[in-house]
């Protein structure tokens, strides 16, 4: 499971990528599109919810990256693809300049949460009550994702 800061920049990156197909993204947009390509993952703390009737994100997220269990829901699933095009459809009618950016940060949340790269966190970073892990994997996919947002 790749980390929030690669969400992050995920969707920073298919925002960038859509603009050249003239959506025209200012700075707030680009880090609206990293937020929300970012927080799909908090589908993960409803599975655990719905599991265990404790809402716990802590838990949520170690179960997460330690592999201990599965928490994907419907989201990520084909029908959870449709439902972010018709969440974006919707939009497209309400507030038509967010439409593209909403499915632009879903998809690449969605794409990133599919492959099949295994990440092996060998080192962990405490942050107040966080650990957050690190894997060569990760810190390269960052870089790379990172390099090609300032590149284009």
């Amino acid at each position: 499971m790749p980390m929030p800061t690669t969400h992050f920049l995920a969707g920073i990156l298919a925002i960038k990528i859509i603009s050249y197909f003239g959506f025209v993204p200012t700075i707030y947009d680009l880090i609206l599109g990293g937020i929300i390509a970012a927080c799909v993952d908090l589908d993960h703390v409803v599975v655990y919810y719905q599991r265990y009737k404790n809402l716990d994100f802590l838990k949520t997220f170690h179960n997460a990256i330690s592999g201990i269990e599965e928490e994907r829901s419907w989201i990520h699933e084909w029908n959870g693809i449709v439902f972010f095009f018709v969440i974006s459809g919707i939009t497209y009618f309400i507030a038509p300049h967010y439409a593209p950016l909403i499915l632009a940060a879903t998809m690449s949340h969605l794409l990133l949460d599919h492959e099949k790269i295994r990440y092996i966190h060998k080192k962990y970073i405490k942050f107040a009550h966080f650990v957050y892990p690190l894997s060569t994997t990760e810190i390269l996919m960052n870089i790379t994702i990172l390099s090609i947002i300032i590149l284009i």
